[in-house]
């Protein structure tokens, strides 16, 4: 099994990482978590992993035109509540609902 992230990379560093690459997002993440959240990633073979997930915010820099997962992926943007309302898992949506960005 692969490391994530990899070792020469910090988490807030892996969480940018993959805001660019899901979303074409970048941007500086912060140091400090907002939170975490664990769940049960479905395998392509039917299994399942527990995975968990540490929370950083981002402040956006520029969204890219193209990006990695661009064909995967659509990007839409939310205000926080509506944002909150639309996740599946409800540890993260409560992380969602309580965040306060820095002033």
């Amino acid at each position: 099994m692969s490391e994530f992230p990899p070792r020469a990379r910090t988490l807030p560093k892996a969480a940018a990482q993959e805001a660019f690459e899901e979303a074409g997002v970048i941007g500086k993440s912060r140091k400090q978590p907002i939170g975490a959240y664990a769940y049960d990633k479905l395998a392509d073979d039917g299994s399942t992993l527990r995975c968990t997930v540490t929370v950083y915010p981002l402040e956006v820099h520029y969204l890219d035109k193209d990006w990695p997962e661009a064909s995967e992926r659509a990007r839409q943007w939310f205000d926080q509540a509506d944002a909150a309302d639309l996740v599946d898992e409800p540890d993260l949506r409560t992380i969602l609902r309580h965040y306060q960005p820095p002033k």
